[in-house]
């Protein structure tokens, strides 16, 4: 799978909340226990703009721009 750092879709490319992924996340999540954790905190981030067209790299480039702007 590939990721992104920004922009809206950063997870694998072209699935939407891809179950493969959400299924690493929860695999993951029962690492500490198998390892005598009694408790874990896992967090989640989905970041999912739907009201214009977002591509990979965008946000990066808006905020070099606003750097430049303000240098």
């Amino acid at each position: 799978m590939k990721f992104g750092r920004a922009g809206g879709r950063d997870g694998p490319h072209g699935d939407k909340y891809s179950p493969a992924l959400l299924h690493l996340a929860a695999e993951l999540h029962e690492i500490p226990f198998g390892a005598g954790a009694k408790r874990v905190f896992t967090v989640i981030k989905i970041d999912d703009r739907r009201d214009r067209e977002v591509h990979l790299g965008d946000k990066v480039q808006s905020v070099e721009e606003r750097l430049r702007s303000e240098g």
